[in-house]
């Protein structure tokens, strides 16, 4: 009688990875008693899995009233093509500002689907947010530019303004990032690089941001209090809309 068992031994094993497409394999039975059988059979590895698309949120600030609207496509991975470029819709160069046109002031819902050459697609969208960067500088009490150094004592509150343009909600300062932002820096040189902590101002500002529809302005009023005597600071301010650092010099006296 025979064994009733045997061991299958096969090349490439089985369980090992496989490419993509017909493989052979070759497998060899042995009981024992030393007996052998050989056999092969074709296992096809097929690409079942779709491409990983890139997306994230972003703004176009634009300075006309009408235009178009440009925008880097996302970069799109998959594990048998590797890397390619999505096809979104609307597609960058899209017209703005227009009836009919792509895109409208605000955000913009942008799909983009990727397709491997397997016939496998995938599909993301991101926030596109036209914008019109109407940035105003800082306003009085501020200087304009930040260029000139402000003179405060730690009791003071300081109200800090700007415009946009519009109200863009008061969601608007990226806290997310820790700002606005209070950095130490040396009174000789305040424009020079930070010197000691930087102290994140997010987790404190509360309901102190106002909007003022009348004048169209933003309003933050900043408390001084934290600060020490007699040394100097850099308040640094980046906003979701707009957003690069906006910053200008404290010196406390």
């Amino acid at each position: 009688m025979g064994d009733g068992t045997a061991t299958v031994e096969c090349a490439p094993p089985l369980g090992g990875a496989l490419p993509f497409g017909a493989n052979t394999l070759a497998c060899t039975a042995s009981d024992a008693a030393g007996n052998t059988a050989a056999a092969s059979f074709t296992l096809d590895v097929v690409d079942k899995t779709p491409p990983f698309i890139a997306v994230s949120d972003t703004a176009f600030d634009v300075s006309k009233p009408q235009g178009v609207v440009t925008y880097a496509a996302p970069s799109t991975w998959d594990n048998k093509d590797g890397a390619g470029t999505a096809r979104c819709t609307p597609a960058s160069g899209g017209r703005y500002g227009a009836s009919g046109d792509p895109f409208a002031f605000g955000p913009n819902k942008v799909t983009c689907t990727a397709t491997d050459a397997a016939g496998n697609t995938a599909t993301q969208s991101f926030t596109l947010t036209v914008e019109n960067c109407a940035w105003s500088g800082f306003l009085p009490p501020v200087n304009a530019t930040g260029a000139t150094e402000m003179t405060l004592t730690p009791a003071q509150t300081l109200p800090i303004k700007w415009s946009l343009g519009g109200n863009y909600g008061l969601g608007i300062i990226d806290t997310l990032n820790g700002y606005p932002k209070l950095q130490n820096v040396a009174c000789s040189n305040p424009k020079g690089p930070a010197v000691g902590s930087e102290l994140s101002l997010a987790s404190s500002l509360g309901s102190a941001l106002k909007f003022d529809g009348s004048t169209g302005q933003y309003i933050l009023n900043y408390k001084i209090g934290g600060v020490v005597k007699d040394l100097c600071y850099r308040f640094v301010l980046k906003l979701k809309v707009c957003p690069i650092e906006r910053r200008f010099n404290i010196k406390v006296r």
